[in-house]
């Protein structure tokens, strides 16, 4: 029986540090990890899955377009040379050592966005599309963190008969 990872990743002291929790029955057994195994989680986790493009996490989830990105996604970003994204987000100084980066910010309002400005819809009206899905936060890239988290959020991705 193979078991899909539930993927969490907590701010500590502003350093990310990332987790894989596996739930077998009433056993849970967490890991620490690196990003890049992360990322390999999520990819064994999205074996099952199966995006619909429907963009009802994007849509209607707030921590979609209203939460907060990580360390790694801020530089992984500027790695890419995309600076257009980090003026989308707002640091909070929470002391020596520890910020929090909220996002999605309105660079010239300084509001918060009501829907996620990477968000495209589809030329053929069937879905959206994440215009910077190579490049997306992570909290984004772990969603749904397993069958359960889906279905509780409306998730379709793991539903075989759509």
């Amino acid at each position: 029986m193979v078991f899909a990872p539930r993927i969490y990743n907590t701010l500590v002291h502003s350093k990310q540090y990332f987790s894989v929790v596996f739930v077998r029955g009433p056993k849970v057994k967490t890991k620490a990890c690196s990003h890049e195994q992360f990322n390999d989680s999520i990819q064994i986790m999205k074996r099952t899955f199966h995006c619909r493009n429907c963009g009802h996490c994007c849509l209607n989830l707030i921590d979609a377009y209203n939460g907060c990105v990580s360390d790694a996604d801020l530089h992984r970003w500027r790695d890419h040379g995309r600076d257009d994204l980090p003026i989308w987000v707002k640091t909070l100084d929470l002391g020596p050592d520890n910020k929090l980066h909220t996002a999605w910010v309105d660079p010239e309002t300084g509001d918060d966005v009501e829907r996620c400005p990477w968000l495209l819809d589809r030329i053929d009206r069937k879905g959206h599309l994440c215009g910077i899905d190579d490049i997306k936060p992570d909290h984004c890239r772990a969603y749904p963190e397993h069958q359960n988290h889906a279905a509780a959020t409306g998730c379709k991705g793991y539903d075989k008969n759509q």
